[in-house]
């Protein structure tokens, strides 16, 4: 099943006794599995809840005052004027590297009539990013759970014939 190189990288015997263990057991393909649609299903709750936000949401026009760095990305600091004329500056919650915005660059902020206080730039990172990595790792568990599980039920079913 492994090659002498795959036994070298896992280290000593009881590492791949382990590793081996987790590989020809079904509960963890069925633990996968529950795990996966849990992932996808909370994909699709945050899609859903996004969705509604941007439809009941405001818009204005915001300004990108300031880049902070934090780690190794750039987060846009912008300055916007709500529907009272009341201006309010906010963080966003994504960065990246190389900046995704540059500084007085104009961009449009999504926020609720009453709840000023979480503004998001209407963009694919700050509104489309958690949702889908949520269901891409959800679908790849469940891809990968299925195969492993009907592997593994082949190998039951032949041990018992």
């Amino acid at each position: 099943m492994c090659d002498k190189r795959t036994i070298k990288f896992l280290g000593n015997s009881s590492m791949f006794s382990i590793v081996s263990k987790m590989n020809n057991n079904i509960k963890i393909g069925y633990m996968y599995l529950v795990l996966g649609v849990l992932m996808f299903l909370g994909g699709l709750y945050i899609t859903k809840s996004t969705s509604d936000f941007i439809d009941n949401a405001l818009s204005a026009k915001g300004t990108v005052i300031e880049l902070i760095q934090k780690d190794d990305s750039l987060y846009p600091v912008v300055s916007f004027m709500d529907e009272t004329e009341k201006q309010h500056t906010f963080e966003s919650n994504y960065g990246c590297s190389p900046a995704c915005y540059k500084e007085q660059e104009q961009v449009t902020v999504l926020y609720s009539g009453g709840n000023v206080k979480a503004p998001v730039i209407s963009g694919f990172m700050s509104l489309w990013l958690p949702s889908l990595l949520l269901l891409g790792i959800g679908i790849s568990f469940i891809v990968v759970s299925l195969f492993q599980i009907k592997r593994l039920r082949g190998n039951i079913a032949q041990s018992v014939a």
